[in-house]
């Protein structure tokens, strides 16, 4: 690791005050493993049966695991079948505080890569709806994968700045959830390109780009409704300050309580006026108290109102739309087949990298089903299927994208799609023809590329 600037060095002798020397030394450690179970796919204790990985639980995430970095999770075949999310513990943490239930209209607004969109997803079920935002176009196509290999269905993936999206959904959502971009000095342990970029831009350059953000968001909250804001740093710019800034600029906004686990740190007082003692509400989590890397997260809600103004509203029938798109012309003309989340009327005129969930693509009369459907699938929900084993030697073949050869046991038809599971869990298509199966996994969900 480089040597931190003297400037990081002092402020944090400041911050830490006799924990100073513990920190340091912390730095000098290998970050911890982690990973979250899906439980919309699989029972923790099934996982556990099923994937012999060395798991021991993350205090604030109940289906939240470390594993040992000599254990490889991403090269187990389940992993493609969107089985569990690879995650940092303490990235875990403000997904889990925010407490998001079935039915919610919820927005991730600086989303990619998607971690906390999959988490938040489990809470709002099928019912809800979950917004995924981020302002980069290059890292929503991480966000909309990871969101597919869930098998999410009622979640959109936009491309927005938050201005424009609180133009088109002002007080609408029932929970917001701002991760909000930031010096990163909770990550320096992860190398030098993080202390590197840290004296590029540090929390002077992100501290006015985060109180865009947060008014924004303030904007787009329901009365009543509950935003988490979190950052991977340790500046009193970007952490306590920013939760004043945002009780100044808008006294309906209240800092709520937050769950207490064993080494994470109260906000701190002395970086905010005198009086304002509900900052201890926050939680700190710094790497030399707690088996993870560093974070800040508070919990705010917005007080009630007699009126709401909501730019879009849920329709009567709480069954999704599904609605067709015509893309080229002439004979190269092909119909994308979309299914709507039913909270959304309409879909509003904002940029789109996920408008629903892809069910598939027309073309001569007949549907290809889609990847994204594939994974949303349970076992018997679509005949005919393949059920392959871990240790069948098929299933590599079938997940570096290779045909395979039909066994006379898979007692499968001649011809048409079939799905692919392994152990029972949807990993993608497949066309039959004859004794081979043409592979139909698309060249980004491959293994080993």
């Amino acid at each position: 690791m480089n040597a931190l600037p003297e400037v990081y060095t002092e402020k944090m002798k400041d911050l830490l005050g006799s924990e100073y020397d513990a920190y340091m030394a912390s730095l000098q450690e290998p970050s911890a493993c982690g990973l979250r179970v899906n439980t919309s796919k699989i029972d923790v204790n099934d996982f556990k049966e099923l994937i012999p990985f060395d798991l021991d639980p993350v205090p604030w995430c109940p289906n939240g695991f470390y594993y040992q970095s000599s254990e490889k999770p991403a090269l187990h075949p389940l992993y493609h079948c969107g089985l569990f999310y690879i995650q940092e513990p303490s990235a875990m943490a403000p997904a889990s505080f925010l407490p998001v239930e079935k039915g919610d209209r919820i927005l991730d607004l600086c989303a990619a890569p998607g971690g906390k969109t999959t988490q938040l997803a489990l809470g709002v079920q099928d019912e809800g709806l979950l917004v995924s935002n981020d302002i980069s176009p290059s890292r929503t196509k991480a966000l909309v994968k990871n969101i597919e290999l869930f098998g999410l269905k009622n979640t959109i993936v936009t491309c927005e700045s938050p201005a424009r999206l609180a133009e088109v959904f002002p007080s609408y959502f029932d929970k917001i959830l701002v991760d909000a971009p930031c010096s990163g000095e909770g990550m320096f342990r992860k190398g030098n390109r993080m202390i590197e970029a840290w004296k590029e831009h540090g929390p002077a350059f992100f501290a006015p780009i985060q109180k865009e953000i947060v008014t924004e968001a303030v904007r787009m909250l329901k009365p009543g409704g509950l935003m988490l804001y979190s950052t991977c740093t340790f500046d009193p710019s970007e952490d306590e300050q920013m939760i004043e800034y945002i009780i100044n600029s808008f006294p309906e906004m209240k800092v709520q309580p937050l769950p207490e686990f064993d080494g994470m740190v109260p906000g701190f007082t002395r970086y905010v006026r005198e009086g304002f003692n509900e900052i201890r509400h926050t939680r700190r989590l710094f790497p030399h108290r707690i088996r993870g890397d560093g974070h800040f997260v508070a919990l705010l809600r917005k007080a009630q109102a007699d009126q709401l103004e909501m730019s879009l509203s849920a329709v009567s029938d709480s069954s999704p739309r599904v609605i067709e798109q015509t893309f080229g012309k002439g004979k190269a003309a092909s119909v994308m087949r979309f299914e709507i989340p039913s909270l959304l009327k309409e879909l509003p005129d904002i940029r789109y990298k996920r408008n629903g969930l892809l069910i598939g693509q027309v073309k001569a009369g007949r549907l290809h089903p889609s990847q994204a459907y594939a994974m949303t699938l349970r076992k018997g929900e679509f005949t005919p299927e393949l059920n392959l084993s871990v240790q069948d030697e098929r299933v590599m073949r079938y997940l570096k994208g290779e045909s395979l050869i039909v066994l006379e046991e898979d007692q499968l038809p001649a011809k048409g799609d079939v799905l692919v599971l392994i152990e029972g869990y949807p990993a993608g298509w497949g066309t039959i023809n004859g004794n081979k199966i043409k592979n139909n996994l698309l060249p980004g969900w491959r293994a080993f590329n």
